[in-house]
């Protein structure tokens, strides 16, 4: 009587297996209506297993004692990070602003450079993998004034149509095993 479109979700046992459908209502007068029904029982099993698979990310990269980092270098954002990248670059003040998405990649930049004992080297070595055309992976250490030493990883996120969504950086404190090799 209202002439509103009404749309709800239901399931249905079949079997054992829940089947869900969406149906969409459509008032054409007071007399007639036209009910579309959809099933949507793929879509939500899609959705229920990238939930997983991000609960599982999160949980992995939570409880790593590797620092994780993504730049989209097409724009500056940070797209993820976990608690450890913040830990290690001394940046746990910074971590809600980063989280806030207040801060670009030169910010961060900016912060860190002063932790390194090369002067210039994160600029410097950050340069060509702001190229989205740059799929190098590399690896290389980094050595802080305080005589620490993190071992950086990074590498292209592409997708299966090889569109660019950013680079990936992992970094790992390393300063024990550097420790034991220069003794």
């Amino acid at each position: 009587q209202t002439k509103e479109t009404v749309t709800f979700e239901y399931s249905l046992e079949n079997n054992g297996d829940a089947q869900f459908f969406e149906n969409r209502i459509i008032a054409l007068s007071n007399q007639e209506a036209l009910s579309i029904i959809r099933d949507i029982t793929e879509r939500n099993k899609a959705m229920a297993a990238l939930q997983w698979n991000e609960s599982l990310m999160k949980m992995m990269t939570a409880t790593s004692p590797l620092a994780f980092l993504v730049i989209d270098h097409t724009n500056d954002d940070i797209v993820f990070f976990n608690h450890r990248y913040c830990e290690i670059w001394g940046l746990t003040e910074k971590e809600n602003e980063i989280r806030e998405k207040k801060l670009k990649n030169n910010d961060l930049i900016k912060y860190c450079q002063p932790l390194i004992s090369i002067p210039k080297f994160i600029k410097s070595s950050y340069r060509p993998l702001e190229d989205i055309d740059n799929r190098e992976i590399i690896e290389d250490v980094i050595p802080f004034v305080d005589g620490r030493y993190i071992r950086r990883y990074s590498a292209q996120i592409r997708g299966l149509e090889d569109e660019y969504f950013g680079r990936l950086y992992i970094f790992e404190d390393i300063t024990e095993k550097e420790s034991l090799a220069h003794s």
